[in-house]
């Protein structure tokens, strides 16, 4: 059983996530709520062990699930 957290975002380019998960290579999902689409951020980076900084190529808004893998 994996620990994880979710958020929601509201029309963001770049979005720093807290996670507090302890590691630096979560499991990430990102979901736009207005079409209900997996979407591919421009870029996923591990900024330490708890936070994550999300960029997408345009402003977004949507929900993000974290997941540590065990």
């Amino acid at each position: 059983v994996g620990l994880g957290y979710t958020a929601s975002f509201t029309s963001q380019a770049t979005w720093s996530v807290v996670h507090n998960l302890n590691t630096d290579y979560p499991v990430v999902s990102v979901w736009d709520t207005t079409t209900k689409k997996a979407v591919t951020p421009s870029s996923v980076i591990s900024t330490d062990e708890n936070t994550l900084t999300i960029q997408f190529s345009s402003p977004l808004s949507g929900k993000v699930s974290v997941v540590r893998a065990m």
